[in-house]
């Protein structure tokens, strides 16, 4: 069922309860994506900055995939994916797709392949975590008409979920367009987990902790898009306990730096679709 499994049917009947096939699934790509976070070299004063920091051999060993059954045969550089899809696509528009891809909004990456008819010779389903709203109605629209198959792996405590449009998003979509405001949705079909710790806030961000969550059944259930969680539980730890506040002021800078990568991000106005 590994059309089912990305898509075909909208994951129409197996997303609550989640699937154990579309679990182990999704946890499969959450690895990868962890590993690629493992593996990139951040350290400016490193010969490989912005590289990979292990060979082809070590890579999967130091990221802890050792035993997964994968082998890494050759690993793809700028050049290399510019000569595999030359003739396929122009210079600019790989440009362009490069960086769609480097956005927090994978689904940019898999709208823009779409666009320039890449779908039409295979199916593109796109598996996001934690990524917030890119677009319009008509952006989400167009994704559909395009035939590109979203799954969206949320935590119902994880703030970047609900921006932009925490007011004017796809539940008010009868306001905005009476009154010509902006007005952001979601595009695809959601998996909600519900995970939070409060000594530690910036774990409701964190893609290894989403991960930890899907391998948990019974916090891989659809539990809606309230945050109310979140506010119930501050205000239960809030009372009676001691904590470091360094914590909390390395959670908002954190978060800082997501809200401004996402508007880095081309997130300053809804994505508008293109024809």
């Amino acid at each position: 069922m590994w059309r089912e499994i990305q898509g075909s049917d909208n994951w129409d009947g197996l997303v609550e309860p989640l699937n154990p096939l579309l679990r182990d699934e999704i946890v499969r790509y959450g690895e990868f994506v962890v590993a690629c976070y493992k593996a990139f070299d951040l350290d400016p004063r490193s010969k490989r900055h912005l590289n990979c920091k292990y060979g082809k051999k070590s890579l999967l060993p130091e990221v802890g995939m050792a035993s997964t059954g994968y082998e890494i045969t050759k690993r793809l550089g700028r050049r290399d994916i510019l000569v595999a899809l030359r003739g396929t696509v122009t210079l600019a528009e790989w440009i362009a797709n490069f960086m769609s891809a480097l956005t927090p909004a994978p689904v940019l990456f898999g709208y823009d392949l779409a666009e320039l008819g890449l779908s039409q010779a295979t199916p593109i389903t796109v598996y996001s975590f934690g990524g917030p709203r890119i677009g319009n109605l008509g952006f989400k629209e167009r994704c559909e008409e395009l035939g590109v198959k979203v799954l969206r792996v949320v935590n119902v405590n994880d703030p970047i979920t609900k921006m932009p449009g925490v007011l004017l998003n796809e539940h008010l979509r009868a306001v905005a367009e009476k009154y010509e405001l902006p007005c952001y949705a979601h595009v695809g079909v959601e998996v909600a987990l519900d995970f939070f710790e409060m000594n530690n806030p910036v774990h409701v961000h964190d893609m290894e902790a989403y991960v930890r969550a899907l391998k948990r059944p019974k916090e891989a259930t659809n539990q809606g898009n309230s945050g109310t969680n979140l506010v119930s539980k501050a205000r239960r730890f809030w009372r009676g306990q001691n904590f470091d506040a360094w914590q909390w002021q390395e959670a908002a800078t954190h978060l800082g730096n997501l809200v401004k990568s996402l508007r880095a991000g081309r997130q300053i106005e809804p994505r508008v679709h293109r024809r």
